[in-house]
């Protein structure tokens, strides 16, 4: 290792004893706690340090408690870290070769997945023909052997593929699935009965691989039906169902498997959504764990797959977002219900007892048990709070010491950050609207500047931790708003469904009330807001600038849509009518004709535009294409308007580069400034 990444690593590990009492534990770990997140006097950090990607991200532990592996920002870039528990010489593994590091889990005790991916423009391929491929990466601890997992006739012709389990035999091999292209497929559909649909799009099938993460050899275990949009494995490489989803006919039907035989055992009618969603296996073979999206929270429910009964999973009866599942035993280990807050029920029992001493370690913070090894003998714990970026601890549970594995970015570490509670404000129809305010560092928010920064989506939602981007506005000296306007996930189905149709409706006029609120209430300075955003929140302050022109003297979009019309087209030519994605958005635009979408457009409304105006867009955007940010600068352009504009060359929807960040980061600061007269 360099000296660089050696002085990082040393300034990052640290370590506490405890007696052989979990209280001795409790108090040790609250005052390393405190004296790390303490505040000192110092100046704000530079948009360089807010801009940076994590230091550490992605911590595991191995099954046997080996090594720890994590995702690392090294002097030399983005590498693989496996850090020794047992004495054996750490590795680093730099992965740079264009491929964006993504996350690490272990499939053994001495073999490493990395998660990776790169956008992609096919030679003959438009403007539009850009794809973001992921791609599985095997590392062996001890040969230091990488092999790419590609499972498949013909790698080269996946377009995206992940590890969905590792089998459960100890032999490491990972379960993965992927949409593959049949050739025999297309020249079935291609000027036949799909003679109006895309034959491309219909000729791709979702297929599931069992993998020798050593070698990369592969074994086919099951292709879907071109309906399919997921497959219920069991530990062993078997497929146990599959969901099938036809959006242009509205129909659902799972499907379970006996031997090569398929039987439906549940059908939807009227439905472009999964009104249920595979969870994880059930108590025997022949159960599936699923979520049932029609409940106004989401259900767990088990799912015979011979006779179809639906029935309540026993031990959770709350609502269920998500399941967490042990990565090699593919037992459900936690039920999540994701909103203003995450409430995690825990099923596995060691791990509930091991979470409860962690919460009275850290009763004020967020603390996570993220990763753990298979005898619960030692675990990882993530804690963090909206001021203070995170930690991760290991704990011996069975020593009763635990030892600071690293910051996920220590050089924000000991900064003052500004405070981020949850508040709540009434809208104009009486509704309360929760939102997270953050006011600057040490001060009250009284007629402060104010930015609005509404989250991307819509169906999405902000939560109580830690923030690079509002902090990073907040330490300039600016009140940040983050809404969770209607449209929002986390607070309920009737919450989330109550934003469709409503873009550039009620979801807008959430985030006007939330500013006017601000204003009401002596925290902001009517003169000086500013709506910032991206992806969605980008539409949102475009919206803002347009269709309330008095009320924002700035506006910021980053990789925002601004033309719906265009959005749908855009979509329809990736992956036609029959596509998932475009039936989603239909749905969720409103059955709306094209005129009514065109009003809500912004593209269509520039010449309204009074605020100074940023436009910031990634030229490898898969999700919003570049061209929706393009379409507004020159109608801002035609209407005698003006604004700055950043293209990020080989940049995507996420800005996954610190270099783009920062460029970002500088650029809203600069907007800011100038639009507020300091």
């Amino acid at each position: 290792m360099t000296q660089g990444w050696s002085a990082i690593r040393a300034r990052c590990v640290r370590t506490f004893s405890v007696p052989a009492r979990w209280a001795a534990l409790v108090a040790g770990a609250l005052a390393l706690a405190l004296a790390a997140f303490a505040p000192t006097a110092v100046a704000a950090p530079t948009a360089a340090e807010f801009g940076a990607l994590p230091q550490m991200e992605s911590v595991s532990i191995s099954p046997k408690g080996s090594a720890i592996a994590y995702v690392a920002q090294t002097p030399a870039g983005r590498a693989l870290v496996i850090q020794s528990l047992t004495g054996a010489k750490d590795i680093v593994a730099p992965f740079e070769a264009g491929g964006k590091v993504r996350y690490v889990e272990w499939a053994s005790d001495d073999v490493a997945i990395l998660t990776v991916s790169v956008s992609y423009r096919p030679p003959l391929g438009d403007a539009d023909s850009i794809y973001e491929l992921w791609r599985a990466i095997a590392y062996d601890a001890k040969s230091g052997k990488r092999v790419f997992l590609t499972p498949g006739r013909d790698a080269g012709a996946n377009l995206d593929f992940t590890v969905d389990a590792i089998a459960d035999d100890g032999s490491g091999d990972a379960l993965m699935t992927t949409y593959e292209f049949a050739v025999g497929a297309y020249r079935e559909t291609a000027g036949t009965r799909l003679a109006k649909e895309d034959p491309v799009a219909s000729a791709f099938r979702l297929v599931s691989y069992r993998v020798d993460t050593r070698t990369g050899a592969s074994r086919r275990i099951a292709e879907g039906d071109v309906k399919s949009i997921g497959l219920l494995l069991r530990g062993n490489g078997d497929v146990a169902a599959r969901m099938d989803l036809d959006p242009a006919a509205k129909t659902f039907a799972i499907m379970a498997r006996d031997g090569r035989n398929w039987s439906s055992v549940f059908r939807a009618k009227d439905v472009v959504r999964p009104p249920l969603t595979f969870a994880g296996l059930g108590a025997t073979p022949d159960q599936a764990l699923v979520i049932d999206r029609r409940d106004e929270r989401g259900a767990l429910k088990t799912l015979d797959l011979k006779t179809g009964a639906l029935e309540p999973a026993p031990g959770v009866a709350g609502p269920v977002d998500s399941l967490w599942m042990d990565r090699f035993s593919n037992r459900p280990v936690a039920a999540v219900e994701d909103g203003l807050e995450t409430r995690i029920t825990w099923i596995d029992p060691a791990l509930k007892a091991i979470n409860e001493k962690v919460q009275r370690a850290f009763p004020r913070k967020l603390a996570q048990i993220q990763s753990w090894t298979t005898d619960r003998t030692r675990v990882i714990v993530r804690v963090s709070a909206g001021d203070a970026p995170a930690i991760y601890y290991l704990l011996d549970v069975g020593a009763m010491r635990a030892e600071i594995v690293g910051e996920r970015y220590p050089q924000l570490a000991g900064q003052a950050m500004g405070a981020k509670t949850l508040i709540s404000y009434a809208a104009r129809d009486g509704a309360a609207i929760p939102a997270f305010l953050t006011l600057p560092p040490g001060k009250t928010g009284v007629k402060a500047p104010l930015v609005i920064l509404p989250h991307g989506g819509p169906e999405a939602n902000d939560d109580p931790d830690f923030d690079w981007f509002s902090q990073f506005l907040a330490t300039r000296g600016y009140a940040v708003l983050q809404p969770q306007f209607r449209g929002s996930s986390g607070l309920g189905a009737a919450w989330a469904n109550a934003g469709r149709g409503q873009w550039g409706g009620r979801m807008q006029d959430d985030l006007t009330d939330g500013v006017k609120a601000m204003i009401a209430k002596g925290i902001a300075d009517p003169k000086r807001v500013c709506i910032v955003g991206a992806s969605y929140g980008g539409y949102a302050a475009l919206a803002g600038a347009a269709y309330t022109p008095d009320l924002y003297a700035c506006a910021a979009s980053v990789n925002g849509v601004s033309d719906l019309n265009g959005m749908l087209a855009y979509l329809k030519k990736r992956g036609g009518s029959r596509s998932v994605a475009l039936n989603y958005w239909i749905e969720h635009f409103g059955d709306k004709s094209d005129s009514e979408l065109a009003a809500v457009s912004p593209v269509n409304a520039a010449a309204s535009i009074q605020a100074k105006m940023l436009l910031v867009v990634g030229r490898d955007d898969t999700v919003v294409p570049a061209i929706q940010t393009r379409a507004m600068a020159l109608a801002m352009t035609k209407a005698g308007k003006s604004a700055n504009v950043i293209e990020l060359a080989g940049e995507d929807h996420w800005l996954s580069s610190a270099e783009t960040r920062v460029r970002m980061l500088e650029a809203i600061e600069g907007l800011l400034r100038q639009s507020f007269g300091e």
